[in-house]
């Protein structure tokens, strides 16, 4: 079978990124542990993750710094696990794929429905802005130019692809969580989707710019139509070739990757430099980004938030200091 091309690809601050938050396994880890969820036993009853998964996430995270594990004395040696500052950084990323779900698909979100901003008091709603100027961020205001660190690498394995899904076959609820989870937490997808943000419209420049296998790669394309994720249309009346772009759902992901990317570029970038330069095109300015309340134009920050109903008050104060032992 055709694994796809080996070529090297581009160096990419969200491939980076995704190679750690790869499933949807590793981003309900990162939110159990911004709620406070510490030991290993926790986890797994939290998520009811097969015990064997649970060890290779946490390792992976560990492994990367973004926790770590604490010895604790209870009669016996334990550990816990907590976010590093590098995890913590994660918070705003976390957010902007809340506030996804939320929008798009609400049954299915896999935090609290509704948030308050405890800064302001009001229902959360986020903006992305650009940091210089204050202004929201949209696919076409930002540019993106080779960074110093920019260059190719071996393409990324293919075997960190789509697993089967937790949420299957557990009724409508699971369902819609299965569907946020695979937009908005799979690497392919995200990896996909970033491609036909950036202009890269057919299937063999998709493959060629990522590296992916062309038969995982049909596999996503059909599954982000088939979700209203992607539209597919032909090229031209000349040609067979099919083109794909965002829909409104696909767009309110930008967002959530220029997060990721910047998380990316912040943490791993090392002495040569991140090998992306995003630039927000109105005020001229290199791109760093801010999430804020939509309200109070506040940045939001852990233990800012809190769940608006006593139903999901077993979600805590999302990322509060007294959650994440800070």
């Amino acid at each position: 079978m055709d694994t796809g091309k080996h070529t090297p690809v581009r160096i990419s601050s969200l491939t980076r990124a995704l190679n750690i938050f790869f499933d949807a396994w590793s981003f309900l880890i990162l939110r159990e542990q911004f709620r406070g969820v510490r030991r290993f036993g926790a986890l797994q009853a939290s998520l009811g993750i097969p015990r064997q998964t649970l060890l290779r996430r946490l390792e992976t995270l560990t492994n990367q710094c973004v926790i770590y594990k604490r010895p604790i004395r209870e009669r016996r040696l334990l550990f816990e696990y907590r976010l590093t500052p590098m995890g913590l950084d994660l918070h705003s990323y976390a957010f902007t794929i809340w506030q996804w779900q939320v929008r798009w698909n609400r049954e299915g979100t896999v935090l609290a429905k509704d948030f308050i901003h405890l800064r302001c008091g009001q229902p959360l709603k986020l903006a992305t802005l650009c940091e210089a100027c204050s202004q929201p961020l949209t696919i076409d205001s930002v540019a993106v130019e080779p960074g110093p660190g920019a260059g190719f690498e071996a393409p990324p394995s293919q075997r960190l692809g789509r697993r089967r899904w937790m949420y299957e076959g557990g009724g409508a609820s699971a369902a819609a969580s299965a569907r946020s989870l695979l937009v908005t937490c799979d690497r392919w997808s995200n990896l996909v989707l970033d491609s036909v943000f950036s202009g890269v419209k057919n299937f063999e420049a998709i493959q060629d710019r990522i590296g992916i296998a062309p038969n995982t790669l049909h596999v996503r394309l059909k599954t982000l139509v088939d979700l209203n994720i992607l539209n597919r249309y032909p090229a031209g009346s000349e040609t067979r070739m099919i083109h794909y772009e965002a829909t409104e759902q696909g767009r309110d992901m930008f967002p959530c990757l220029l997060e990721l990317s910047g998380w990316a570029d912040r943490w791993f970038a090392g002495w040569g430099g991140p090998p992306e330069i995003r630039t927000h095109r109105p005020c001229g300015n290199i791109l760093n980004t801010r999430v804020v309340c939509a309200h109070c134009r506040e940045e939001i920050r852990p233990g800012e938030v809190k769940p608006a109903t006593s139903e999901t008050v077993s979600a805590l104060a999302f990322g509060s200091g007294e959650a994440l032992g800070v």
